[in-house]
């Protein structure tokens, strides 16, 4: 008992600890790479923003901060598998993990803002079997790491491993928390935290955040990505956030640096997204015709193509008018909540409580999706009824099966080749 008594209280100051014993290690992974491009956008790849971001803010510690030392998933473009990623972090008993991403969004909408994510309760057991696999443990005695041997049948092992998982989680939601507030403070649009199943954050035994910088598929906000006034803005950014994280853990008073945050870009409509808006009501008289079909008397086609005059006309537009109906059963809307490294079992508490959940896979990416509506606007309807549980839902569509983006999907709905 008296040994189960200290691992607890060991563990509980394990962290704050560390910060004042040893060279604080930070791992910061620029996301994807090599012929791994990420999301590709008008001017550039993700690849080369998250780079540039991350050695800005790589550079910023180093400079700053004498007592940390800055570990780098990759320095080049060359391509890190996500495990490789993670044993990177891990080989280096890094303190803190930071994944640097740019965000895309495929529904053909324009997006903008930046958001962090990290790990949530659903992944103790992901870490669980990662610090089960090491067969190590780590803890302080007398200021200085020790690692201690691991056995889930030892029931001191299993409350260390308890207590660390809970404060690395609590620990990763305060830097991103911290990240979100000096991306608000630079003019960004501010879209939270956000609970993440990534596999870089899955894999590593330390605190860890992905954050996602902008959105390299919208226009203006790619603009601000790929310039150098943006880059270093962002890069501020993160170093500011990490900044106030270390001095909330030692409550030290450690000092952030000017942003001059560069102008960052306002939400705007986008204009090829136009011609959605009056597709509600085109394709609402659609509806009845799907009943009627069986129907399909003669009169009406005549009534409809007499305009037209002639013959020919009739048996040419005869079949244009078929395409369509018969497509539309094949052509649908749905709303896509979250994406995920995992499959993730029906009925799991991250679906709060949905029913209708299915998925499908782009990149080795999960992408849950809720819903199957005809119509652009029901779908949108439900994306509102989403909203407070799911603040990042967005409208997405498929044509036979395949992922296309909206307006795909209205030229299919239309009969349009």
């Amino acid at each position: 008992m008296k040994r189960i008594l200290l691992v607890i209280l060991l563990t509980l100051v394990a962290l704050a600890a560390s910060a004042k014993s040893k060279t604080f290690v930070l791992c910061i992974d620029p996301g994807h790479g090599g012929h791994d491009a990420g999301a590709v956008g008008l001017k550039a790849k993700e690849k080369d923003i998250n780079l540039t971001v991350a050695l800005a803010f790589g550079k910023l510690v180093e400079q700053k901060c004498r007592d940390v030392k800055v570990v780098y998933t990759r320095t080049t473009d060359v391509y890190i598998t996500l495990q490789g990623r993670a044993d990177i972090a891990n080989a280096a008993k890094a303190d803190l993990f930071v994944s640097v991403h740019t965000n895309s969004v495929s529904d053909g909408h324009w997006a903008y803002g930046s958001e962090t994510y990290a790990l949530g309760r659903n992944s103790l057991g992901t870490n669980y079997s990662v610090v089960t696999a090491q067969g190590q443990v780590t803890a302080l005695q007398g200021g200085r790491e020790r690692r201690e041997s691991y056995s889930p049948q030892r029931a001191e092992s299993v409350v260390a491993f308890d207590l660390l998982h809970a404060a690395g989680m609590e620990q990763g939601a305060l830097m991103a928390q911290c990240i979100q507030r000096w991306y608000a403070k630079a003019g960004r649009i501010d879209k939270g935290v956000k609970p993440g199943e990534w596999y870089v954050l899955r894999r590593t035994v330390m605190p860890a955040v992905l954050t996602e910088l902008g959105f390299i598929s919208t226009p203006d906000e790619e603009d601000y990505l790929v310039s150098n006034a943006g880059a270093q803005t962002l890069a501020r950014c993160l170093f500011n956030g990490f900044i106030d994280y270390r001095n909330a853990l030692d409550h030290q008073h450690r000092r952030t640096i000017d942003l001059n945050a560069a102008p960052s870009p306002r939400p705007r409509p986008n204009p090829q997204a136009q011609p959605a808006q009056p597709q509600p009501q085109t394709t609402t008289p659609q509806q009845p015709q799907t009943p009627q079909r069986p129907q399909q008397a003669q009169p009406a086609q005549p009534q409809r193509q007499q305009p037209q005059s002639s013959q020919p006309q009739r048996q040419q537009q005869q079949p244009q008018r078929q395409q369509p109906a018969a497509a539309q059963p094949k052509v649908y809307f749905s709303v896509q909540i979250f994406s995920s490294a995992k499959e993730i079992k029906p009925g799991d508490a991250q679906f709060r409580g949905l029913k209708d959940i299915t998925f499908y896979r782009e990149q080795n990416i999960y992408k849950y999706i809720s819903g199957k509506f005809d119509t652009l606007a029901a779908a949108r309807k439900h994306k509102d009824k989403l909203a407070s549980d799911f603040n990042g839902a967005f409208v997405v569509a498929f044509v036979d099966g395949r992922h296309v983006s909206i307006q795909e999907a209205q030229e299919a709905l239309k009969g349009k080749p």
